[in-house]
């Protein structure tokens, strides 16, 4: 976050939102936190790669009728895919909680 803002816990809120609703990582990265931010961002990218990658196959089956058991790859994949990608959620959500932290710091100490 820049030194300029007319309110940073607003701004920190912000970063919060865009970390978990947006793109996981990007508020993180955005708040000045860039090597979390890249790394949040791969682990949220890489992890929906590969929960598509896993689940793609697996519809049509599922339309067929055909059971599905935990013995798949692509279910594997698609389940190791959303373990990926909760990983870089929560820690995206861990990060913007520390931005919304630091900027409630920065702002209680420029009164």
């Amino acid at each position: 976050m820049s030194n300029g803002d007319r309110n940073p816990v607003a701004t920190a809120y912000g970063l919060l939102t865009t970390n978990l609703v947006v793109l996981t990582g990007l508020g993180t990265y955005t708040g000045g936190r860039k090597v979390a931010g890249v790394l949040q961002m791969a682990c949220g990218i890489l992890g929906f790669v590969l929960t598509i990658a896993g689940f793609g196959p697996l519809i049509p089956r599922v339309f067929a009728g055909d059971e599905i058991t935990f013995g798949n790859g692509f279910l594997k994949v698609a389940v190791a895919g959303m373990v990926v990608f909760g990983v870089g959620w929560v820690s995206s959500l861990i990060s913007g909680l520390g931005l919304i932290a630091e900027a409630r710091r920065r702002q209680r100490d420029s009164l």
